[in-house]
């Protein structure tokens, strides 16, 4: 039932019912098989939900390196599916790999997600070579390295907006800087200050270049993997940094085999996955309660209103049976529900 190309790619049957798909490698004599469910008029209607005092806004919902997808065809689907935004690497290390940029290793990514209608959400992050020490103390090449010139890296952000406002206007209005800088994100002796040099350097160019541009932009960090109080508390409190803080972003994961062994809402002494985002002290309601205590008490200029990004959210690299379900974050009682998930 269905058709598989010379490829191997499968297409299942306009057949409701259960197909069992059997594929042999002639070379190695292997068979492998699957089993394929097909079910007809699938519908999901989220306008049926009887409380409506905190609407979904249209870019709630994102995607993490949608401009990795195969086709254009398959980035209109996450269109469709309604998560607007993509969020990707700006390319650092490819774009200055020399002090004169080479827009050609950004702008086909950025043209393919806004033909697909989505917009970016632009990761800022890595080093280029001749920003990296001579020795390079985190290995040869390694751009996770920070930057020996902290403004000279941020005269690169603020590039990055002067070409995204002439190049593709209104497509690229937020802007993380770095990724995940208090783990391996950021190769630096102090993880934290370096992050601060940085942020405190790039974020006024950038605003300054997007001011000249007559345009606004959003700019945000400090990305990080884990929950950390002293970042989010300094970041936001920190006389250089705070006035450029227009959303705050970090990282969800459910780490752990023994998360992902167990059954998705069983109670069988093992914490389930519904455990660790709903109930557990680090479990994702828990810690996004955290972060928003932090940027209610920030001197950020929103205040307790700064939109907060979950830029990475998912259970970690092992696929096990209940991997891919997912339990988003939840609202605080009696704040407005500004966060992004992707």
């Amino acid at each position: 039932m269905g058709t598989i190309t010379n490829s191997g790619a499968y297409t299942a049957p306009p057949v409701p019912g259960r197909h069992t798909v059997r594929v042999t490698d002639l070379t190695l004599n292997n068979t492998t098989g699957a089993v394929v469910t097909v079910v007809p008029n699938i519908a999901v209607d989220f306008d049926s939900r009887t409380n409506t005092d905190y609407p979904l806004p249209a870019d709630m919902f994102g995607a993490g390196r949608g401009e990795a997808l195969h086709s254009l065809e398959n980035k209109k689907l996450l269109t469709q599916a309604g998560l607007t935004v993509s969020r990707l690497y700006a390319q650092i290390p490819l774009v200055y790999a020399t002090q004169t940029p080479d827009w050609t290793k950004i702008d086909p990514f950025i043209a393919e997600v806004q033909n697909a209608g989505q917009k970016v959400l632009l990761q800022l992050s890595l080093s280029p070579p001749w920003l990296q020490p001579n020795s390079n103390p985190c290995g040869t090449n390694s751009d996770s390295v920070a930057p020996t010139d902290p403004v000279k890296w941020a005269q690169i952000a603020a590039s990055y907006v002067a070409h995204m406002n002439a190049t593709f206007p209104g497509i690229v209005q937020d802007y993380e800087i770095w990724n995940e800088p208090g783990a391996t994100g950021l190769c630096a002796g102090n993880h934290l200050k370096s992050y601060i040099d940085i942020y405190s350097a790039a974020a006024p160019l950038m605003k300054q270049q997007a001011a000249s541009d007559g345009v606004t932009i959003r700019i945000g960090g400090p990305v990080l993997a884990t929950y950390s109080s002293l970042w989010l508390t300094t970041l936001l409190n920190d006389p250089r940094t705070a006035p450029y803080i227009d959303f705050v972003s970090y990282h969800q994961y459910m780490f752990g085999r023994e998360a992902l062994q167990v059954q998705w809402d069983s109670y069988n002494g093992d914490a389930s996955l519904y455990q660790k985002t709903q109930e557990s002290d680090n479990g994702a309601q828990r810690i996004y309660s955290k972060v928003y205590d932090a940027v209610k008490a920030g001197s950020q200029p929103l205040g307790a209103n700064t939109p907060i990004y979950i830029s990475e959210f998912n259970t970690n690299w092992a696929f096990f049976k209940d991997c891919c379900r997912k339990i988003l974050p939840t609202r605080p009682s009696g704040t407005l529900f500004t966060s992004r998930i992707f």
